[in-house]
């Protein structure tokens, strides 16, 4: 779990977001970058991983800015 305001090298690999909830089978993923621009997933698994053109757009857009990560359980 990288330290609130973490930063990342722009040539890292695209991270493994996992985490626990026993509860919920559907999850939304909001990425809100402080540009005002937001990145939403839906996913059935417990673990999601940004394809490559997707990671590229995050990471471009999020260039000395920080991207606020929220995982909520439907």
């Amino acid at each position: 779990r990288p330290y609130n305001k973490a930063s990342f090298p722009l040539n890292i690999a695209a991270p493994l977001f996992r985490w626990d909830d026993e509860v919920n089978n559907l999850w939304l993923l909001n990425f809100d970058i402080s540009s005002g621009k937001t990145i939403k997933v839906i996913t059935h698994r417990k673990s999601w991983r940004p394809k490559k053109r997707l990671w590229n757009k995050m990471k471009k857009e999020s260039i000395g800015k920080y991207i606020k990560i929220t995982i909520l359980g439907c």
